[in-house]
């Protein structure tokens, strides 16, 4: 029987290995375009926003209405706005500890695992992937089986359009402001040496 193993290129594997700037918990407020605004906030792990955090979609999922509690992995590029990274997950309001993902962009065995990770705060996340079945693997070398299971209502995957031109919208503005500031700053050193640059001493007449 073959050893099951982690798909190391997967975005199961990606994201509870760390693969993002930051794991978001928090609420629709608004949804502008592509972009979602979330308030209120939290940071399950890595860097939290000040304040509501604006994400820009990877791709927009039609189910998502302003008051949907969700998961955003993300990156933080600069600027103002986020970038999804590795999936935005709808999840049933509670504690982390039994936090529940409703739907996602992954298959249900996927989102299960992703459910497993959020719910141990981190600790598990050593998945491995046999054909259809995922395992976890313990520390103590034993594997507990996420998926399949029966008995519970499974996590949906739902319909996602690609967003054309993503990455190059609102969430690009940290970058211009920093070249922006860059140019002022070349401006004004080139306006110094010019303003204070040594005058040329004057030329001595010669006497006819």
């Amino acid at each position: 029987m073959a050893t099951p193993s982690a798909r190391a290129a997967d975005p199961l594997y990606l994201l509870t290995q760390g693969d993002q700037d930051t794991l978001l918990l928090g609420r629709i407020a608004a949804i502008e375009g592509t972009v979602l605004t979330l308030e209120p906030v939290s940071a399950l792990a890595g860097m939290k926003p000040r304040g509501p955090a604006q994400v820009e979609q990877r791709a927009t999922r039609e189910t998502l209405q302003v008051g949907d509690e969700v998961v955003v992995s993300a990156d933080m590029p600069g600027g103002d706005v986020l970038l999804e990274k590795w999936g935005i997950f709808e999840v049933r309001d509670g504690e982390t500890a039994d936090l529940t993902i409703l739907a996602g962009p992954y298959s249900p065995g996927e989102l299960l695992a992703i459910q497993r990770y959020l719910r141990s705060g981190g600790l598990d996340n050593d998945f491995a992937v046999e054909g259809d079945t995922i395992y976890l693997r313990r520390p103590d070398g034993t594997r507990e089986t996420i998926f399949p299971v029966t008995g519970i209502a499974l996590p949906q995957r739902w319909t996602e359009t690609p967003v054309s031109g993503f990455g190059r919208g609102l969430s690009q503005s940290g970058w211009h402001l920093e070249y922006l500031a860059l140019a002022a700053v070349v401006l004004i050193l080139l306006y110094i040496l010019i303003r204070y640059r040594p005058k040329p001493p004057p030329r001595k007449r010669s006497s006819s």
